[in-house]
């Protein structure tokens, strides 16, 4: 099988910039960077990815890091450990906050102790309502619910468009790409 991958984004994640590689059609990120990020031991944090059922949930994989342009030198391949990038926030989400305290990182405990009880409350509202909003983008979602019936009801195309800019504002604000609209790719009236 091959481990061979292409580069296909650089995310920003907690101040630090991930590159995400694609694998068979999946996205993954390389782990290291977000366990010197959150402060634990490399080592058992490369053991633990790869024991148990681990090795399905994080779908932990040894690829070969992509390659980038070195001015004609000749590169080997390096190796490294990567999990999916769907799965990064359930690796955070199992990882023991007491360990990063007694490797001095209190702070980043703390804020990843947080976002655990923050991620615990989503899944539970997830599992009872079948829906969870992340705290403050219910404002976002619902201004543009408002923008949707907006722009339905708009008589003009300048008023139309204007109101679309908005709704493609609140899509990114949410963090989500525009769905492509149908409607633009029909001609207009007399084209």
């Amino acid at each position: 099988m091959s481990k061979q991958t292409e580069l296909s984004n650089i995310m920003p994640f907690y101040g630090i910039n991930l590159i995400v590689v694609k694998h068979d059609s999946q996205l993954y990120v390389p782990l290291k960077p977000i366990v010197d990020l959150i402060g634990i031991s490399w080592r058992n944090a490369k053991i633990t990815a790869f024991s148990g059922d681990n090795v399905i949930l994080y779908a932990t994989k040894r690829l070969l890091s992509p390659q980038f342009a070195s001015g004609g030198e000749d590169i080997i391949p390096q190796e490294a450990v990567y999990i999916a990038l769907d799965r990064v926030y359930m690796y955070l989400a199992k990882t023991n906050t007491n360990k990063i305290k007694q490797h001095g990182n209190v702070l980043a405990a703390e804020y990843l102790l947080n976002l655990q009880i923050e991620w615990a409350k989503a899944i539970y509202q997830y599992e009872t309502a079948g829906i969870a909003i992340k705290q403050g983008k219910s404002v976002a979602h619902r201004e543009l619910a408002q923008l949707l019936r907006m722009r339905s009801q708009c008589k003009g195309i300048a008023e139309h468009n204007a109101i679309g800019n908005m709704i493609k504002d609140c899509f990114i604000e949410l963090g989500q790409q525009m769905p492509e609209d149908p409607q633009q790719q029909l001609p207009l009236v007399g084209e």
